[in-house]
């Protein structure tokens, strides 16, 4: 989808008309729904992912340090306005939330759900998160391909997402200080886009890790079977082995004339004592003492055909798949291992140049030019540069250039200048 933004703001007005418009309602309830109902479907799966993977919280937190290990900057380098921006950050919002918490908060939400919104209320009022489900773009034409955004539609109830509201009628009566406007019957705020960024860290139509769907499967089904192994099946099987004429010796009824009739009633006996001593088995410690009569002495031990042993080597590699639900090498999360001709630093100086940075554009790209309106700050507000980390290649060129140009100075006669390099090394 493209949207065009070059175009001139809606009244209230105008607004309004769109929303008492049959036909303009009708369009978006049907984008909503239909985005929505897939949706709901990934959160409910993503969720149960992360509260099930192992490691998952784990390689989580470490993607967003990758990702917040440079703090945020104003580019033109301005003193006094890093240190607005800085004061912002740890200052709280309106509910008592640390602004950069909020942040963090929203990368995280993207980095799970694909999208997070994040909206300015006001440089005291601070930041406020909202998760996928709470806010939804709002066109001009939302049918067509080419569009105008006319800002975002969020919901004001915790718990209540955008998708449970009706649209159709949406009244916007009141004006707020940031320039967006509320129907405060259904609790619906239009924010314009000034104020609302929407993060979204892959710039991808589907949750990353649902792309790794048989690899999630997979490693879900062995831990649900480990599990089961180890809570209910237990040692396995045992099969009691009853001979028929200790059957009836044991419980039949001398006394019954109809043959028939007493081997069925001897062996209806020997079943129930056999259920007997099966639950009091199942139910037993190691230290019960379980009496056993002659018929049902004799047993057969059916082995589990999987062990958890079985699972271990699987299992213990989570610290390699997880990472990779999210495209990430897992050496970085100390899953997998290194090459033994490439240095660590080397390896992160990589994954953070060709990965995290491309990620950290995608997050400030929306978020800058929100906070540099709201705060009053002129310059774009960016990530800071990262710094590849020294690696003993690096040193040890460093040292041989030195060497060569203390050797050349000596050789021209500039002695003074050779020494303070020497004094450096």
């Amino acid at each position: 989808m493209q949207c065009s933004d070059n175009y001139e703001a809606l009244s209230t007005e105008e607004i309004l008309a769109l929303f008492h418009s049959k036909d303009y309602c009708l369009d978006l309830n049907k984008v909503k729904l239909q985005f929505f109902l897939q949706f709901n479907k990934e959160r409910e799966l993503v969720d149960y992912l992360i509260d099930n993977l192992p490691g998952a919280e784990f390689v989580i937190g470490k993607i967003i340090n990758y990702i917040i290990s440079n703090k945020l900057i104003v580019v033109d380098g301005n003193e006094a306005t890093q240190e607005k921006l800085d004061k912002f950050l740890l200052a709280e919002n309106e509910s008592g939330n640390n602004n950069k918490r909020v942040f963090i908060g929203a990368i995280r939400e993207s980095l799970l759900h694909r999208e997070a919104g994040l909206r300015l209320l006001s440089e005291e009022q601070g930041l406020l998160l909202y998760k996928r489900e709470d806010f939804i773009a709002l066109y001009e034409n939302p049918r067509k391909r080419i569009r105008k955004l006319i800002g975002y539609l969020v919901s004001d109830l915790e718990g209540v997402g955008v998708t449970e509201t009706e649209f159709n009628g949406l009244d916007f009566t009141v004006e707020n200080d940031d320039g967006s406007i509320t129907d405060p019957i259904r609790n619906i705020t239009l924010i314009p886009s000034d104020n609302f960024s929407v993060l979204n860290l892959f710039t991808s139509d589907t949750n990353i890790a649902l792309k790794q769907k048989l690899t999630i499967q997979l490693l879900l089904s062995i831990l649900i079977r480990a599990n089961f192994d180890v809570t209910y099946d237990g040692p396995g099987r045992f099969v009691i082995k009853m001979d028929p004429q200790e059957v009836m010796n044991h419980y039949g009824d001398p006394t019954e004339t109809d043959v028939m009739k007493n081997r069925q009633q001897a062996f209806d006996r020997a079943r129930a004592e056999a259920k007997k001593v099966a639950l009091e088995m199942k139910n037993s410690g190691s230290d019960n003492l379980i009496l056993l009569n002659k018929v049902l002495s004799e047993f057969i031990h059916l082995p589990r055909v999987h062990k958890v042993t079985e699972f271990k080597e699987i299992m213990s590699k989570d610290d390699e798949i997880v990472p990779k639900l999210f495209s990430m090498p897992p050496n970085m999360f100390d899953g997998g291992s290194f090459s033994g001709n490439i240095s660590r630093e080397h390896e992160i100086n990589n994954f953070m140049s060709t990965q995290v940075v491309a990620i950290r554009e995608n997050i400030i790209r929306p978020v800058s030019n929100m906070l540099a309106k709201g705060l009053g700050i002129s310059s774009e507000i960016a990530f800071d540069i990262y710094k590849p980390l020294a690696t003993a290649g690096d040193d040890e060129r460093k040292l041989t250039n030195m060497a060569r140009s203390i050797h050349w100075l000596v050789q021209a006669g500039e002695t003074e200048k050779a020494k303070e390099i020497a004094e450096r090394m």
